[in-house]
């Protein structure tokens, strides 16, 4: 059987390019083909379960490419909006809580169990357990009249893998990135395209924890601050983040690190030498907070410097900072020296974390790079050198911030492939 169009895969993206196929063309034979037992298993997991589908903040300045002019034109062109009405019109309300956009049910797997199974009743087939592994072109002439199909190899895995073929006249490449491999995340997408000798930039993991050489780290395990990050590289400011860190045994995470971590993971080894500066209690201004402790000094010379640092910090975290600067947790403010509490103060409001250089895909939230948006046409998501194949989603080389911007980038790029394939 020769399909009007199939999807490569299951996600976000491509439940979105089937759904909106469907509904506006119910004539057209369409295949999704899913590698894994269920859709949406990333889709499941978003906003911790939550599913934080899009954000009012959307604009170039929250998205990341290689190809800074490809996502001023693809932002100019778009609004949270779309996303908005895109599930509402299937009779998905939406909330919006601080700029973040939610369903009303909280629930993830609400989203795609209700756009599963629209795309069912509007007639798409699905395939899972099986994985497309390679595109061919193939021409055929009818009465003078050339049509070009492809053909879509894939392994389907029953009792064993079974190879299977399909045809096609559009194809549309939604198979992700290799962030959560736990929950369908592969690098199977890049494979396909490199064999399509389709441009690729460097892969990494991105929306990631930092990862840091700090055998001291441990004393703060579960220790949860406010905090202002500051990216630097060079000396020169790169970015500046304020949010909730969270401790843990060997890494720093939390909304704002994983954010830096869209910049500090494509650092060189030598870039990434202490170019995390944390001021650890933003409430106070260096001199506010030296001021504070020296009139503590004044008021309670006998008390323990770790129960001042108790007042402003988990008990944890004290320990941490006492370690890590070499003084005495018993020791009294009374014996503290002028250039001690100089060294206390240095290390709360600006103190210095060195990422590793580690891939982990595990704990990432996204991919950055993948194709180049060089490939695809801003306006269509197709591809420049192939007509009739479109790249949505996480396989291209743009990767979001935290906060609905990876699955709305995911979202508005399969609707726009799907429009163009109707036009």
């Amino acid at each position: 059987m020769i399909y009007d169009v199939i999807i490569a895969g299951a996600g976000a993206s491509g439940l979105t390019v089937a759904y909106e196929l469907a509904r506006k063309d119910n004539q057209l034979n369409i295949l999704v083909i899913e590698k894994e037992k269920i859709p949406g298993r990333k889709l499941n997991a978003t906003g911790n379960g939550r599913c934080n589908l899009t954000n009012q903040g959307f604009g170039m300045e929250c998205f990341y490419s290689k190809q800074k002019d490809f996502l001023e034109q693809f932002t100019a062109m778009h609004s949270h909006k779309e996303v908005v009405s895109f599930f509402e019109e299937m009779g998905i309300l939406l909330y919006e809580k601080d700029g973040y956009y939610y369903p009303v049910s909280n629930q993830a797997k609400q989203v795609t169990d209700i756009l599963y199974l629209r795309c069912v009743k509007l007639g798409v087939e699905f395939n899972f357990q099986t994985e497309v592994t390679a595109v061919t072109e193939k021409k055929d002439n009818k009465q003078g009249k050339s049509t070009l199909k492809y053909i879509v190899r894939a392994v389907k895995k029953e009792q064993e893998y079974i190879p299977v073929t399909y045809q096609t006249k559009h194809l549309v490449l939604c198979t992700g990135g290799m962030a959560a491999p736990k929950l369908g995340g592969t690098d199977a997408g890049y494979e396909i395209t490199k064999k399509l000798s389709l441009a690729q930039e460097e892969i990494v993991p991105v929306l990631t924890p930092a990862y840091v050489k700090d055998s001291d780290l441990k004393l703060a395990k579960g220790v949860r601050l406010e905090a202002v990050i500051s990216l630097r590289n060079g000396g020169q400011l790169i970015k500046k983040e304020r949010g909730q860190l969270q401790i843990n045994e060997d890494n720093i995470s939390g909304i704002a690190m994983m954010n830096l971590s869209c910049h500090f993971n494509h650092f060189s080894r030598a870039e990434r030498n202490e170019c995390l500066q944390i001021d650890t209690f933003p409430f106070m201004t260096w001199d506010g907070l030296k001021e504070y402790i020296k009139n503590q000094k004044g008021k309670m010379p006998e008390e323990s410097v770790i129960l001042t640092l108790e007042a402003l910090f988990p008990l944890k975290f004290g320990e941490y900072l006492l370690k890590r600067l070499n003084i005495e947790r018993r020791i009294s403010l009374g014996h503290l020296t002028e250039k001690e509490i100089n060294r206390i103060v240095s290390l709360i409001k600006k103190m210095p974390f060195t990422p590793e250089e580690r891939i982990d895909f595990e704990k990432a939230q996204a991919t950055a790079g993948g194709v180049s948006v060089n490939e695809v046409s801003v306006g269509s998501f197709e591809c420049k050198k192939y007509q009739g194949i479109y790249i949505t989603g996480e396989l291209l080389d743009v990767n979001g911030e935290c906060g609905g911007y990876n699955l709305t980038f995911a979202i508005l790029s399969g609707l726009q492939a799907a429009h163009s394939i109707l036009s």
